[in-house]
């Protein structure tokens, strides 16, 4: 996997300040609905504990906005083309981005056929048509993006 894209290049050095932006705009958010909730007003101070109740909180969005900052960025960043911890990175970002990106819609309708007890394959036909096409219109660039990762993963298509 030694081949570039300018668009991803460009995501890194804007994702990075990005997240880091993110983690913190998260905490203020998290810092005055709790102060607003426990006494109406905003004269709480920040301390150790409303950082803690926030990381405890919102522990799975802050790790993987971490993982991206201090992990994936790196590596991205370093040129580590030819090692093993750069296809252990490749791997990770494949499996993440199948999981989350791809998997979900299937979950989704399992999870949708569970609650109303219709069988999965039965599902698109219970919903209006403009959610399955809407589900497919997000689906259908999900799965041209994997397919990319995977061949450049792969090393035997350069196609990005």
């Amino acid at each position: 996997m030694t081949d570039r894209h300018w668009l991803v290049n460009s995501f890194v050095l804007f994702g990075a300040p990005y997240m880091a932006y993110d983690i913190y705009a998260m905490y203020l958010s998290h810092y005055h609905q709790q102060t607003l909730r426990s006494s109406g007003s905003t004269s709480q101070k920040h301390s150790v504990q409303t950082v803690k109740a926030f990381l405890f909180k919102e522990r799975l969005l802050v790790l993987h906005h971490m993982a991206l900052l201090l992990v994936f960025t790196p590596i991205a960043l370093l040129g580590l083309e030819n090692s093993k911890l750069h296809r252990l990175n490749g791997l990770m970002v494949l499996a993440s981005f199948f999981t989350c990106r791809i998997l979900l819609f299937p979950y989704m309708y399992w999870m949708y056929g569970r609650q109303f007890d219709i069988p999965l394959q039965s599902v698109p036909f219970h919903l209006p048509l403009h959610c399955n096409v809407g589900n497919l219109s997000i689906l259908a660039p999900q799965v041209y993006w994997f397919v990319l990762l995977e061949f450049n993963w792969d090393g035997s298509c350069s196609v990005v």
